[in-house]
């Protein structure tokens, strides 16, 4: 028990700080005309208000951390088998932390705009629908996914031709030396629930990256070519990203199902190398690639194609430019939820950050809303129940 309390600490720690770091670095590779949520002209990205802007809000950041690193380190000490229960909450109370450091600032960034009267080129919705704003499914990088699927119909099979050699009670858990702790009684749904579950993931994931792929682009309306480079290049990178760690978590999950079957059982040490090295792997390159490739793709410099020009020169001119109060912004709740009844998209790219949102003028962005959050809910109560349970 000790044992875990201590590896769920370092486990708590690393995530406190590399999710930290990266939130706290999150207004610099945010794209260089968007200022928490709040579109400017790029010209104005190193005005000395904007620069103190960005500065306060990754100090604040950094502060709420060591608050919680503190916390982390205090319950470990003095409650070390609520460590398990941490790691699972900590990362909450972080984002909670983040909108209390993020809102103020997109009130400033407001005012700021408001009271230099900055204004920037318009467009009437988030950007644009054109079809050539997003790639087609045909350069997605099936190859990642193909796998994926190809392991999990491989290790069913494999599953198939040593069922009437396992044994009628299963081993399907052990502890952190490996030692046998939970068992079932044989059946096909006990020996393909492991890969079946691991097709799902490989569904989800490939799902979510078609939305991303799908996603209405942010376009700078300063260089319209060449930001629509940069997205057509941080799509096809952030899809490689995306699928490496599908396939990864894969292997690890029929890795564990092989044990099930006992095709091999590793020593303790592999099994926690395996599970931190994929845990950091998982964390390590989404990280340094959003801080390298910035939001969409922002600092990257891919070469402007044919197609980048065509999809620039259909972006429609308007001859007025509303009031800067009254320019996209007003689509962008806090500016981080995306409002618009005229836009019939779904997906967007957010403002700040570098995840995806939603439409929530459309109905159904509403369904994924009860849904994400009811599943949400309930695997953080049934986690919960389950470890106060153990305990």
């Amino acid at each position: 028990m000790a044992e875990m309390a201590l590896i769920f600490y370092v486990i708590n720690l690393s995530v406190l700080i590399l999710t930290g770091v990266l939130l706290a670095a999150m207004p610099y590779y945010t794209g260089k005309s968007l200022l928490f949520g709040v579109r400017i002209p790029q010209i104005h990205k190193n005005h000395p208000a904007v620069i103190v802007l960005k500065r306060n809000f990754s100090l604040l950041i950094g502060l709420f951390v060591m608050i919680l690193m503190a916390a982390v380190t205090f319950q470990y000490l003095f409650a070390p088998k609520w460590s398990i229960f941490t790691s699972v909450f900590a990362p909450f109370a972080l984002v909670f932390f983040q909108i209390i450091a993020y809102v103020p600032s997109w009130k400033k960034a407001r005012k700021l705009k408001k009271e230099n009267q900055w204004v920037v080129s318009f467009v009437g919705s988030a950007d644009t629908n054109m079809a050539l704003s997003r790639q087609t499914f045909s350069r997605m990088p099936w190859y990642w996914y193909i796998s994926g699927f190809a392991l999990c119909i491989i290790f069913i099979l494999i599953s198939f031709m040593v069922y009437p050699k396992i044994p009628e009670t299963m081993v399907t858990h052990w502890n952190a030396r490996m030692q046998p702790d939970d068992w079932s009684q044989k059946s096909y749904l006990s020996v393909l629930s492991i890969p079946m579950i691991a097709m799902g993931m490989n569904v989800i994931m490939l799902f979510s990256n078609m939305m991303v792929w799908r996603m209405k682009l942010q376009v700078n309306q300063e260089n319209p070519a060449l930001s629509f480079a940069q997205h057509r290049k941080y799509r096809l990178l952030l899809s490689h990203v995306l699928g490496l760690i599908n396939l990864l978590f894969c292997v690890l999950l029929l890795f564990f199902g092989g044990m099930t079957l006992e095709l091999w059982l590793p020593d303790s040490n592999t099994v926690w190398a395996l599970i931190i090295g994929t845990t950091a792997v998982s964390i390590l390159i989404p990280v340094a690639f959003s801080i390298w490739a910035g939001q969409a793709g922002n600092k990257l410099k891919p070469k402007v194609l044919p197609e980048d020009e065509r999809s620039a020169g259909l972006i429609p001119k308007n001859t007025t430019v509303p009031k800067p109060s009254f320019q996209d912004d007003r689509y962008w709740i806090l500016g981080m939820f995306y409002y618009n009844r005229e836009d019939p998209t779904l997906f967007v790219e957010d403002r700040f950050g570098t995840n995806g949102g939603l439409n929530y003028a459309r109905p159904m962005a509403w369904v994924f809303v009860v849904l994400i959050a009811g599943l949400t809910i309930a695997t953080l109560v049934l986690t919960t129940v389950i470890m106060i349970n153990q305990m």
